[in-house]
């Protein structure tokens, strides 16, 4: 159930309420004392039960953002991931086999391995290509002369162009571009394109802490998540 939230604050009575588990994993109130008492917390001081014990949880994720804020508001409070149907509709979905035909990527390949980053860094770079406007940005990793260890290309390009759109609320997300990356993005840099709500991603090289080739998990596939993107591979630098 990851569209409930764990936590509801109360500002009538200054209390933060928990969530603990379903009433059917447990038999019994004691277990969860005791559980509790193992991580040192003691009752009445650092928690205190409230009284029946119960929160009522719908069954269902809601369907729209609208009744996501009435039940909310009328039984506890829930995430709003949107509609997994609408989001797998707009989605797209290429093959390898597909990519020579379309001669824009091949432009946009062109331009990533025409965008020589400084020799003192690391030799990865990620290009962030609107479909609707044409636009293209191009950010290196960084994080040798920053001294700052998550200026990551990836992290680079989606601070930077997040930025410049400061006055749309919606305008954080990157639904409208396609990312080509040199390299496999670490996990960090793969959730931040999920958050990002991103189309595609193609990168060239594998990396020993990629998340996305992994045959077992791909975390741009996982189905917990409230987006996904497609992940093609293909061998594009010179």
């Amino acid at each position: 159930m990851s569209y409930v939230k764990r936590i509801r604050k109360d500002i009538t009575d200054n209390k933060i309420y928990v969530l603990i588990c379903a009433k059917k994993l447990i038999t019994n109130i004691n277990q969860i004392k005791n559980e509790l008492t193992k991580k040192k917390l003691l009752e009445n001081e650092d928690y205190k039960f409230v009284k029946d014990g119960l929160a009522l949880i719908p069954k269902v994720s809601p369907a729209t953002k609208e009744i996501c804020e009435i039940w909310s508001k009328q039984y506890w409070p829930l995430n709003w991931k949107g509609n997994s149907h609408e989001n797998q509709l707009k989605q797209i979905y290429l093959n390898e086999f597909q990519l020579p035909k379309l001669d824009k990527f091949f432009e946009l390949f062109e331009n990533i391995n025409n965008h020589q980053s400084d020799p003192k860094e690391k030799q990865i770079s990620t290009l962030f290509y609107n479909f609707k406007n044409g636009k293209i940005f191009v950010f290196n990793d960084t994080t040798i002369s920053t001294k700052f260890p998550i200026a990551h290309s990836v992290i680079n390009g989606v601070d930077e162009i997040c930025s410049l759109k400061e006055n749309n609320d919606n305008e954080y997300l990157l639904q409208d571009y396609y990312v080509i990356t040199t390299h496999e993005p670490c996990q960090m840099c793969s959730m931040a394109l999920i958050h990002s709500r991103i189309k595609l991603l193609l990168f060239d090289k594998t990396t020993t802490n990629g998340r996305l080739t992994n045959d077992d998990f791909c975390l741009a596939d996982f189905d917990k998540l409230n987006w996904k993107y497609q992940v093609l591979q293909y061998n594009f630098m010179k």
